[in-house]
């Protein structure tokens, strides 16, 4: 079963899957040197564990936050 909702916590586990240090959430992934393949592998670990899709969404100048929100918003459409 999904998750319900996406916490600091699970960013912060995500972030620390892929070699990211999860000190500033307001930093771009750009800015944080995220590459499209660590990219990649976020999306996909979120969908595993929350059943939310944000391949195509997940950008290099989206941020650790706004990851976060779009992930709950996600879920919250259902």
């Amino acid at each position: 079963m999904a998750a319900q909702s996406f916490t600091d916590a699970d960013v912060r586990q995500v972030l620390h899957a892929v070699g990211v240090p999860a000190d500033d959430h307001h930093l771009t992934f750009e800015q944080l040197d995220v590459d499209s393949l660590a990219l990649m592998e976020m999306a996909t670990r979120i969908m595993r564990s929350h059943g939310v899709d944000i391949e195509e969404l997940l950008t290099p100048d989206r941020t650790p936050a706004a990851m976060k929100a779009l992930v709950n918003d996600l879920l919250s459409a259902g």
